[in-house]
């Protein structure tokens, strides 16, 4: 064959293009684009038949291509989170971590890393906080808020509740609260007492004292769990409580004194002291008296420190004693004087009575 013929014969065959298999189309090397019909920047070309190319048309920002199936058409779309989601997201991606609880109607809280929902539980009825330690709960009338066994309940404000039919208001006012029954509302304004007088005031005072009443608004007496308090109907009261100090020694003296340390009025049912530092100087022991009778109290009573006197010191004459006015209890020094150093604690257990306001 010519060889120039060969030669037009192998161009020819290079240039054709290789035919395809079924279902393919093929694109030489030598092409460098595909262009279908309206295209623009930002459509996406996909295979319409077995034979032939369309394009997907590009949609606004925020759009995901999802897929139509074997053999159907894609498409833009949003992300449906229960058709096209699987697995669970995490609290760090903005979800809860979990497909589940193990409290049924449990109300979730966010925690630094997760959920959780074994605080606060609400069944239907309840409303219940830390497993029970407080129980929000409506009993067909009222609302009732409670805690625990073993658990109080703090308020500051207002509170309405139900106690044998009788309306019941707790009342909290600066460092106290009051307690009232009522068959009708009370009023007050917020800043001053009830208009009304409480069943039970109870009040914390400047000085960090406790006052109770359950008399006259705006009264009150001191709260003293070492004091038993008695009230009478008709505004009388009687009360036994203690009175203590501590008394240094005086340098030479021949005797040391707590001063009106029984109050006036009171009946005096003993006087007991125990020394705290031992005291030195030309004494051999110490007498303990109201000033009267040196040694009612005590009699060669020790000095040494941790020396204490009780009833068992007093004179066996000794019996409750009424006090018109306040009086000393007096240590006084046997066979010498006080030194300079030494303290006593002296301690008096004594009752009162008021007479009838009405």
């Amino acid at each position: 064959m010519n060889r120039r013929i060969l030669a037009v014969l192998l161009a020819c065959l290079i240039a054709a293009p290789i035919p395809a298999s079924a279902g393919q189309i093929y694109v030489p090397a030598t092409i460098e684009s595909l262009t279908v019909a309206g295209q623009t920047i930002g459509d996406l070309i996909y295979a319409d038949s077995t034979s032939s190319f369309t394009r997907l048309a590009d949609v606004a920002t925020g759009n995901a291509l999802i897929s139509g199936g074997v053999g159907a058409a894609p498409s833009w779309g949003k992300v449906g989170l229960t058709t096209h989601v699987s697995g669970t997201l995490a609290y760090g991606s903005g979800g809860t971590g979990a497909t589940s609880y193990a409290t049924a109607n449990c109300l979730v809280r966010a925690q630094a890393s997760a959920f959780d929902c074994s605080t606060l539980v609400y069944d239907g009825t309840n409303v219940t906080l830390n497993s029970g330690q407080l129980i929000l709960t409506e009993n067909g009338t009222n609302i009732v808020l409670k805690g625990s066994t073993g658990r109080g309940i703090f308020m500051n404000g207002t509170v309405y509740g139900v106690s044998d039919g009788t309306p019941m208001i707790a009342w909290s006012f600066g460092n106290g609260a009051q307690i009232f029954r009522a068959a009708a509302p009370l009023s007050w304004a917020p800043s001053t007492d009830p208009t009304a007088t409480p069943d039970l005031s109870i009040y914390r005072t400047s000085a960090g004292r406790a006052q109770i009443t359950n008399g006259t608004q705006g009264t009150f007496r001191d709260l003293d769990l070492r004091t038993s308090y008695w009230n009478g109907a008709s505004g009388e009261t009687a009360s036994c409580t203690n009175a203590t100090t501590t008394v240094n020694a005086v340098n030479l003296a021949a005797t040391i004194t707590a001063t009106s340390l029984i109050p006036a009025g009171s009946v005096v049912s003993s006087v007991v002291t125990r020394v705290t530092t031992g005291f030195n100087g030309t004494l051999t022991s110490h007498t303990i008296g109201d000033g009267t009778t040196a040694n009612l109290f005590g009699n060669n009573v020790a000095i040494t420190a941790n020396t204490t006197s009780d009833l068992t010191n007093h004179l066996a004459t000794f019996k409750p004693t009424l006090y018109t006015a306040a009086t000393n209890v007096v240590m006084t020094a046997v066979a010498g004087t006080y030194g300079a150093t030494g303290t006593i604690r002296v301690t008096v257990f004594y009752c009162t009575a008021t007479a009838p306001t009405s």
